[in-house]
């Protein structure tokens, strides 16, 4: 699905591209999409809006796409994201991170940006965290989670990280569940990048965010997120932290 979104975008912008070079000010004749519907363990809401990018006229597409599986679909997503060594859920990918666009806009955000180069310089310019996925004392599924200033955050299969983890964290499955709950609350809304999030859809993330982050400040509290050292929980407060302020 996410594919082939990006290619009704990359169309768009294809379009958009050869009317500048024709100087061609006429909004493209298509019919706006505006699809809704359902489907297994999740629902999906494509629309279009009239736009423009760089002073032409341009069809935007926008989509949210909700995926919430049962804790055993999940679980058994997991296992064989664990034998492929990747990340977990439909795309397939190796490694997840921010576009260089969501790059640019974390390190516009003071504050945010602040906390990141905080967490990277604690362990000296890079953050390396090994997440474990646990179901009755055995893990799973491991994910490896780098932080540093450059790259801000990426996320693989732990076999796909070379270097040793600076911080060990073990999250029972029934609290993973939860937490993806608490994220899937609000499905990330997709959009072009010539196009600012909506308001809306700020505020909606946000209140997720924060979400997010009281569930597992609570998990740690409570034990059912384990971190090694123990000295470490300071900083892994600090990446709730930015979690909770994000906007």
């Amino acid at each position: 699905m996410f594919g082939l979104y990006r290619d009704i975008v990359d169309n768009a912008r294809r379009i958009n591209d050869a009317q500048r070079c024709l100087k061609d000010n006429n909004m493209p004749n298509v019919e706006l999409l505006s699809l809704e519907g359902d489907y297994e363990f999740g629902q999906i809401k494509l629309w279009e809006e009239e736009s423009t990018r760089e002073g032409y006229p341009i069809v935007s597409t926008y989509m949210q796409l909700f995926i919430f599986p049962p804790q055993e679909v999940m679980k058994e997503e997991l296992l064989q994201a664990g034998k492929e060594q990747r990340m977990p859920g439909p795309d397939k990918r190796k490694t997840e991170g921010p576009s260089a666009r969501e790059v640019a806009e974390i390190k516009s955000n003071n504050q945010g940006y602040d906390i990141i180069k905080d967490i990277s310089e604690d362990f000296g310019g890079k953050a390396i965290f090994q997440v474990d996925i646990v179901d009755d004392g055995e893990s799973f599924y491991s994910l490896g989670f780098q932080i540093d200033h450059e790259i801000i955050a990426r996320a693989s299969h732990i076999s796909l990280v070379d270097e040793e983890a600076d911080v060990y964290v073990e999250v029972d499955l029934d609290f993973f569940y939860d937490i993806v709950s608490a994220a899937e609350s609000h499905p990330e809304l997709e959009f072009p990048e010539w196009e600012k999030r909506p308001l809306n859809d700020v505020v909606k993330t946000s209140v997720s965010a924060v979400k997010i982050g009281s569930t597992i400040t609570s998990g740690i509290a409570t034990g059912k997120i384990k971190v090694k050292p123990i000295t470490a929980i300071p900083k892994v407060m600090k990446i709730v932290k930015l979690m909770a302020s994000k906007s």
